[in-house]
């Protein structure tokens, strides 16, 4: 019999909620993606209802998620191991989510910075001007002009 979208996103919830994952949103879009389903709208409503968001702020990690995933825009994905969101547990989110990115299909380079700008909410990952923002579980647009590109760790 096969199981119906609203079960596997109980089933997924259920795993979120004994693994206690910090960033519920980016974790549940995970799974919905391993598990062969599309972030459609009904997706992303049975998520925002079950974890009290809002379907906007769903969408916008979905959309950030599959351009990782599939390798849309640019090159690189930035992670942020700047003092500010290694104190806020950097490693952490790297060692968890790492792995699930690497398993939904991550196929892009990933690049350790000194800082994404966005300490007071890190730890971050960066997408051209898209970041997301664990300590917050969002997507936000960082565009100041200034903020050319990330100091990479290698330069």
């Amino acid at each position: 019999m096969d199981r119906t979208i609203a079960e596997i996103i109980r089933e997924i919830l259920t795993r979120l909620r004994e693994a206690r994952s910090r960033q519920p949103a980016l974790r549940a879009l995970i799974e919905v993606r391993l598990a062969g389903l599309s972030a459609d709208e009904e997706v992303l409503g049975l998520l925002a209802r079950a974890l009290g968001r809002g379907p906007g702020e769903l969408r916008r990690i979905a959309s950030w998620l599959t351009d990782v995933l599939d390798s849309t825009g640019p090159r690189s994905l930035h992670r942020c191991v700047s003092v500010s969101c290694g104190a806020k547990g950097a490693a952490d989110f790297w060692a968890e989510f790492g792995p699930c990115l690497e398993r939904a299909g991550l196929g892009r380079e990933v690049v350790p910075v000194h800082c994404l700008g966005q300490c007071e909410q890190g730890p971050s990952l960066a997408l051209g001007e898209r970041v997301y923002t664990a300590g917050a579980d969002l997507v936000v647009v960082d565009d100041r002009p200034w903020r050319e590109s990330p100091f990479s760790q290698e330069s």
